[in-house]
């Protein structure tokens, strides 16, 4: 959010209020998941869900510091590799052993996105001699 008037945070606010009131006005209804909602929130679960909705409206306040601080172009190249990070969390938090294949998917993502990440000028400036 590069030269505005609207502060990040407000920005945020705006996004997320707006998401939230559409999923409750037209999504829950539309597939009769109200009942649901109700059940789920006063219990625990409601609770661990609330937790994931804070870490996600924190995620894309990050993304948004981000795009102002290193330019849109970089920040999105670390938001492709999320997909990276999900593979590498899942690694330490569950414990679970991925494929070769995971494996060199994983790296390949990692790799996109230092590409996309830098320039290629300095991506290969030492090879270059003086």
């Amino acid at each position: 959010m590069r030269h505005t008037l609207i502060d990040n945070k407000i920005a945020l606010t705006i996004r997320e209020s707006v998401s939230a009131l559409f999923y409750a006005i037209f999504v829950l209804p539309a597939f009769g998941c109200w009942s649901g909602v109700i059940e789920v929130f006063p219990s625990s679960a409601g609770l661990g869900i609330a937790t994931c909705a804070l870490i996600g409206t924190a995620s894309y306040l990050f993304y948004y510091l981000a795009i102002r601080t290193i330019g849109a172009a970089r920040a999105m190249a670390l938001n492709i590799s999320y997909s990276a990070w999900a593979f590498i969390v899942s690694i330490f938090v569950f414990g679970t052993m991925p494929t070769v294949t995971e494996w060199i998917l994983c790296f390949l993502i990692m790799l996109g996105t230092i590409f996309a990440a830098c320039k290629p000028q300095d991506l290969f400036r030492f090879y270059r001699h003086p």
